[in-house]
């Protein structure tokens, strides 16, 4: 039979590689257009003064167009100062500009949830073991290694 991928699986031999690479050319090419961008697999996102938020983020949506890129209307996060990414609650918090990064009320839910399992059952099955140590581990990585550290 004859058949072609319409859309780029991540089962495919490559694929996860070659869209993080397609993701660098757009953070590249758009921090070359003044638009400084950060990317995790298929999430963008930047930090831009209120004055330019919006146009910025007009000018994203345009620039990636250009490339057919389409975003679905219920993934798209215009500027605000408080975002959701990977699970990972972001708030820029006003008059120091520092950023706070906390887990969504449903991922510490879903966190609670494999623990209370762990400490009933004395052991977690692999599969759930994986999944929390995915978890945590992505939470620590959001959090960047400050963990546990001295105030």
């Amino acid at each position: 039979t004859l058949w072609r991928h319409n859309a780029l699986l991540f089962g495919a031999n490559g694929a996860v590689w070659a869209y993080n690479r397609f993701a660098d050319l757009i953070a590249v090419l758009g921090t070359l257009l003044l638009l400084p961008l950060l990317h995790y697999v298929d999430d963008f996102g930047s930090i831009e003064s209120a004055d330019t938020a919006d146009d910025a983020y007009h000018d994203f949506l345009e620039m990636t167009s250009i490339f057919g890129v389409k975003w679905k209307q219920s993934k798209r996060q215009p500027p605000e100062k408080q975002h959701v990414v990977q699970g990972q609650q972001i708030t820029l918090l006003d008059p120091v500009m520092t950023v706070e990064v906390s887990p969504t009320p449903q991922r510490r839910k879903n966190i609670q949830a494999l623990c209370n399992i762990a400490r009933q059952n004395r052991s977690l099955p692999p599969t759930k073991a994986g999944t929390m140590a995915g978890k945590g581990g992505h939470f620590l990585t959001a959090c960047q290694g400050q963990m546990g550290g001295r105030p």
